[in-house]
């Protein structure tokens, strides 16, 4: 399977399907799972990536720039981190693995405050979202809630797959 698509998950009926079970497929099939929020769109809006990990080395990373490369759109990476992490560092090291062509840019979100993260996404307008899933970690809470925020589609990364290639 190279990608897995739940569909219809309008703000009704997102509680009762909650983020668990497509974290769950990321996780057991290593493939993509696209949330889809307003499918109607194209690809004409900047690209959002949550990072919420120190480790900027990262499949999800390397896909947005792909797909912000193949779109010619900006990529806004959204830092969802501590805030006493070397943000300068983590900057360098995703601007390495981004293409050159494309635009960046970066928003630092303090890790303390979930709302914040999902405020950035009910004020902004982008064509996806994407966000690395741990194998080996839990799916964090605001998870459920970020294609409700943003309103637009999000796609679940598996780290440590071959999901860019």
């Amino acid at each position: 399977v190279d990608i897995l698509c739940v569909s219809g998950r309008g703000p009704d009926r997102y509680r009762r399907a909650p983020m668990e079970s497509p974290v769950r497929m990321v996780q057991e099939r290593r493939s993509p799972v696209l949330i889809a929020g307003q499918m109607a769109d194209r690809i004409d809006k900047p690209i959002a990536l949550i990072i919420d990990q120190t480790d900027a080395n990262a499949e999800s990373l390397r896909l947005a720039g792909k797909i912000a490369a193949e779109a010619r759109m900006a990529l806004v990476v959204l830092e969802f981190l501590p805030l006493e992490a070397g943000v300068a560092a983590i900057r360098a090291a995703i601007r390495d693995q981004i293409p050159l062509e494309v635009k960046l840019r970066t928003v630092l979100i303090g890790r303390d405050d979930p709302c914040a993260l999902l405020d950035t996404l009910r004020r902004s307008d982008y064509s996806v979202v994407l966000y690395g899933v741990q194998p080996d970690l839990q799916s964090p809470a605001w998870l459920d809630y970020v294609t409700a925020a943003g309103e637009c589609p999000l796609l679940l990364v598996p780290e440590g797959s071959a999901a860019s290639s």
